[in-house]
């Protein structure tokens, strides 16, 4: 996994490690009905400052370059004798017009649309080279507070003060896979598993999009299972996920309390009602 160090600057002085302070407050400000305005309007300007730094400040050095000759370079020599400063000062100028427009709009948007403030996390994320990944939940961690109290439990032992446990999740099912319940665990019971099935069975949980290190975080608590990537069908994606599966078999019943989690959480993701009333048949057969 390619990664670079917190004090890589995104744009002028702000950092990596400043983006993953902020990305936090941007995060828990997501539950509010009513967006902090000033909150995301400091963290746009810096994505605005990138933009400038990439597209704008190249043209500039070309239109602004020092003219004497003595502090030319051979390649900018050519350069300049091949290009009109004129009309490269009118792309510039309507270029910006433009960029700033789009920019001002991406902004009022950004303070209206929830969905672009998802999005836009996502894409200052990859600028910081925070990877993320898409973990299918289909037994208890159905269930969202146990899901990310394990993580934050994890996140706390190894000292991860910027992991973010799970930002959003998609309902979604697994096709030619069934749902059992012959996961070897050591309090002698059988915890949620699943197998390949010849036939057009589904099994239906959760996308969660979460941290990448979360996710790590994640399969350390998950003792007994391997990670295998799958893909699951949602409403509107595909999404190429990992779940967790065993090869550690046990014929002993689950535990009628760890099987209500399950439920409460199938019910809570509104999962199919006629796979919640498959859960259960499964479970006290």
């Amino acid at each position: 996994m390619y990664v670079i160090s917190d004090g890589t600057k995104i744009a002028e002085n702000f950092t990596v490690k400043d983006w993953k302070e902020k990305r936090i407050e941007l995060f828990n400000d997501l539950r509010n009905a009513v967006p902090s305005e000033n909150l995301w309007n400091s963290v746009f300007d810096i994505y605005k400052k990138r933009v400038e730094s990439r597209f704008l400040n190249p043209l500039d050095y070309i239109i602004n370059v020092e003219t004497d000759q003595r502090e030319k370079t051979t390649k900018s020599k050519m350069l300049l004798d091949r290009l009109d400063r004129n009309k490269i000062k009118n792309y510039r100028n309507d270029y910006h017009k433009a960029l700033t427009g789009y920019i001002e709009d991406y902004r009022k948007k950004l303070l209206r649309q929830k969905e672009l403030r998802i999005n836009f996390i996502r894409k200052m994320d990859k600028l910081a080279v925070v990877e993320r990944a898409y973990y299918f939940a289909y037994g208890s961690n159905l269930k969202k507070d146990q899901l990310q109290e394990r993580i934050e439990g994890k996140k706390k032992v190894r000292n991860k003060p910027f992991l973010i446990a799970f930002h959003t999740y998609y309902r979604g099912f697994l096709k030619g896979y069934e749902l059992v319940f012959n996961k070897r665990s050591i309090d002698g019971t059988s915890k949620a598993n699943i197998k390949k099935s010849g036939n057009e069975s589904k099994v239906w949980g959760v996308c969660f999009e979460m941290d990448n290190e979360a996710l790590e975080l994640l399969k350390e608590f998950e003792n007994g299972y391997k990670t295998q990537e799958v893909r699951i069908k949602t409403d509107d994606y595909v999404i190429i996920a990992e779940t967790f599966i065993s090869h550690e078999i046990s014929n002993d019943l689950p535990d009628k309390n760890y099987v209500q989690i399950i439920i409460d959480g199938a019910k809570e993701m509104a999962l199919p009602d006629e796979y919640i009333s498959y859960i259960i048949k499964n479970a006290y057969r």
